[in-house]
C-alpha cells in the first residue's frame, strides 16, 4: 500500500488522507483498551478567531489551519440575544476567513501563517507534499474557487497555482500520490449527471493535465492500492428529468471506480444497490490480508444501524468481516453535502489498523479478528466542522461549531495519543 499524506475534513471536517506505518509492525492488534494511552489534553489556545470548515493538513512537524467560516446570528430584540421566542427576527451573518496558523504538537504552540495570496474561503482540502501544503477549491461566498495556492512552512511563503479549466464545483476531493496532486471535482455541482472530472497537478512542472472521468457522480475518498487507484463514492442511476431532476429525485449507488494508468482512463470495480440518501454512509476501501475490504456506515433507515465491513471480489460477491466497535465516519452535514471522509484509516501494519469516527471516535484492530473502541470519549462530540488531523502517533481535532448552536463556533482544540512509544 502507498504511503500518502491525507485528506482531513473538516468537517467534520474538512477531510484529508494519510497512510502511516511504524517501524516496527506489531503482530496483532491490542488486546485491551489500556494497551494504548487513552485520554484527550486541551491544546494550547488558537490565534485564530473560531471558525468552522477550514482546510487542515499534517505536515509531518505541525498542524496547518487555513480558511474556513464563522456562521453567526444576531437578534433584533433582547439587546441582541437570540432565544427560542425571538429566533425569527435575527440577522445571520457568514464570515469566511484567508488566515490560517501553524500548531506544533511538541512544543503546544501556534505561530500565524503570512497572509495568502487568495481569498478567503471555507470547505477547501489540503494535501501535504513533503515539502508545500497545497490549498485547493473551496468556497467564497457560495461561489465556487477553481484556484488554490502553495505554501512552504519552511520559509513561510505561498505561490499560486495555475486555474484547471473545469465546470464550477467546490465539492473537491484531494489525493496526494507522492508525486503530484489529483483533484475530483463533483458532478453534482456541475449539474452533470455522473461528472466528475479528474486532474492531476505536477508541482514540479506547475502544470495541470486532464485525466479521464471515472463515471461518478462524487467522489469521496481516494486511496492507491498495488498500484491502481481506488475513488470511492455515488454514481446516478436514475434521474427522472436528465441533468435538470431535483437533486432529491436523483436515485444513486454507492460506487467503487478504479484506475490502472494513473488516473487516465477508469473502469467502475464495484457497484452495489445502496441508496446513497437512505441506506448507506460513505465508503472506504482497505487492503487486509490481500483482500480488499469496504468499511462503509449503514444509517438511519436500515434495519441494523452501524458500521459494517466486508471483502469483496470483482464479480460483485462479498464477504461479511469484522465490524463490530470498529469508528466510521457518520452520515452527517459534511459526508452528506459532498466532502471527503475526516481521517481514512492509517495502516500501522497489515494486522493493525486504526479507524476514525468524524466525531474523533477511534478503533483498532481488523476486519477479521475484530476491532475495540481506542480512547475516552471526544470532548466535542456534537461539533460540526471541526478538523480532524492525524498527526504521526496522535489524533488532533480543531474547531467547528455545536451543532444545535448556531453562535457556538469554537478556536478550542484536542489531542488525543493513539500509538505508544515502543
Amino acid at each position: 500500500m502507498a504511503t500518502t499524506g491525507f485528506i482531513s475534513l473538516a468537517i467534520v471536517i474538512g477531510t484529508l488522507v494519510a497512510v502511516a506505518r511504524r517501524d516496527q509492525a506489531q503482530d496483532s492488534a491490542p488486546t485491551t483498551v489500556d494497551e494504548v494511552p487513552s485520554l484527550w489534553r486541551e491544546i494550547a489556545d488558537s490565534p485564530l478567531v473560531p471558525r468552522e470548515f477550514p482546510a487542515a493538513v499534517w505536515t509531518g512537524r505541525e498542524m496547518i489551519i487555513w480558511g474556513g467560516y464563522r456562521f453567526a446570528r444576531t437578534c433584533e430584540v433582547d439587546g441582541g440575544v437570540c432565544t427560542d421566542e425571538n429566533s425569527d427576527r435575527f440577522a445571520q451573518l457568514d464570515e469566511e476567513f484567508a488566515d490560517g496558523a501553524a500548531y506544533d504538537p511538541a512544543t503546544d504552540t501556534w505561530r500565524m501563517l503570512s497572509p495568502a495570496p487568495i481569498e478567503g474561503r471555507s470547505l477547501a482540502q489540503a494535501v501535504w507534499t513533503g515539502t508545500e501544503v497545497i490549498i485547493w477549491g473551496g468556497s467564497y461566498s457560495s461561489r465556487p474557487e477553481e484556484m488554490g495556492a502553495a505554501y512552504d512552512p519552511a520559509t513561510d511563503e505561498w505561490r499560486v497555482l495555475p486555474e484547471i479549466p473545469v465546470a464550477e464545483s467546490s465539492r473537491h476531493s484531494l489525493y496526494w500520490s507522492g508525486s503530484a496532486m489529483f483533484v475530483f471535482t463533483s458532478g453534482q455541482d456541475s449539474g452533470e449527471v455522473n461528472g466528475v472530472e479528474v486532474f492531476r497537478y505536477d508541482p514540479t512542472s506547475d502544470m495541470w493535465t486532464e485525466l479521464g472521468s471515472p463515471g461518478l457522480h462524487e467522489a469521496r475518498h481516494i486511496t492507491e492500492i498495488d498500484g491502481r487507484l481506488y475513488a470511492t463514492g455515488y454514481r446516478v442511476i436514475d434521474a427522472p428529468a436528465g441533468n435538470a431532476a431535483p437533486f432529491d429525485q436523483y436515485v444513486f449507488v454507492s460506487t467503487i471506480a478504479v484506475s490502472a494508468d494513473n488516473g487516465t482512463t477508469w473502469s467502475l470495480d464495484y457497484a452495489p444497490e445502496f441508496d446513497r440518501r437512505t441506506e448507506y454512509g460513505p465508503m472506504v476501501v482497505i487492503s487486509a490480508r490481500d483482500e480488499l475490504v469496504v468499511l462503509v456506515e449503514r444509517v438511519v433507515n436500515d434495519s441494523d444501524p452501524g458500521p459494517w465491513a466486508f471483502s469483496y471480489d470483482r464479480d460483485g460477491g462479498i464477504t461479511e468481516r469484522a465490524s463490530d466497535d470498529m469508528a466510521i465516519t457518520r452520515s452527517n452535514f459534511a459526508t452528506r453535502h459532498g466532502l471527503p471522509l475526516p481521517v481514512p484509516p492509517v495502516h500501522v501494519a497489515d494486522d493493525d489498523i486504526i479507524t476514525f469516527g468524524s466525531r474523533g471516535e477511534i478503533s483498532r484492530g481488523n476486519p477479521f479478528d475484530g476491532w475495540i473502541a481506542v480512547g475516552s470519549e471526544p470532548p466535542q462530540v456534537k461539533v460540526l466542522g471541526q478538523s480532524l488531523v492525524w498527526a504521526d502517533d496522535a489524533l488532533i481535532i480543531w474547531g467547528g461549531r455545536e451543532i444545535f448552536n448556531p453562535d457556538g463556533s469554537t478556536n478550542t482544540g484536542y489531542l488525543i495519543e493513539v500509538l505508544s512509544d515502543e
